[in-house]
């Protein structure tokens, strides 16, 4: 949530102020200026991060040994569970249910994240720049409802309806938004354009 909460304003800044330098639109510097870091990095990782904790020399003493109890611990708790095919899990109905609300919300999460600056472009906002600052507001208050909500549930040491109400928030907003297409509320309101 935070990264695209810089990424809306960023990629605004790109499209906006790179495009025609050296030729190339403003869509052509977002690819280059954000996905060629990704790739030499995705290289880099391969060669440069180790293998087992034991050998990360950025680690220290103590920090190791909580990565190598974690990771002991992680495989007993594996290793005791009862085994089953994956049949067995596939017709789970809690396994099922969680599948489903895990694609649901995979496709909220895109929806806003590809539609939304179309969305704030049929509010009347022409400037690249404003409507990546416009698409990063969602985003900045996800993260301030994720340090808070997460702070509460800790606090209570309760899930499940930390979640069902942050789904159904979710829901709700995704709904309104759908019918926010073409003008923002009141219709005589507009943002600005520059």
């Amino acid at each position: 949530m935070s990264a695209t909460t810089i990424a809306g304003p960023l990629c605004g800044s790109i499209l906006k102020y790179m495009n025609g330098v050296n030729g190339w639109a403003g869509w052509q510097w977002l690819f280059l200026i954000q996905g060629l870091p990704a790739a030499v990095l995705g290289v880099l990782i391969y060669f440069l991060l180790q293998d087992k904790p034991a050998n990360a020399d950025w680690l220290t003493s103590t920090e190791k040994n909580v990565v190598r109890y974690n990771l002991e611990t992680d495989v007993k708790d594996i290793e005791s569970e009862s085994e089953g095919t994956r049949w067995d899990m596939s017709c789970d109905p809690k396994v099922c249910l969680l599948s489903l609300v895990y694609l649901v919300l995979l496709g909220a999460t895109y929806t806003m994240v590809f539609w939304l600056p179309t969305l704030i472009q049929s509010w009347g906002v022409k400037a690249l720049f404003l409507i990546g600052i416009y698409s990063a507001i969602p985003n900045a208050v996800g993260v301030i409802g994720m340090i808070l909500i997460g702070r509460n549930s800790d606090k209570w040491h309760e899930r499940r309806w930390h979640f069902a109400a942050c789904v159904a928030i979710a829901a709700l907003g995704l709904g309104i938004t759908t019918l926010l297409a073409g003008h923002w509320w009141p219709r005589s309101q507009r943002f600005p354009s520059r």
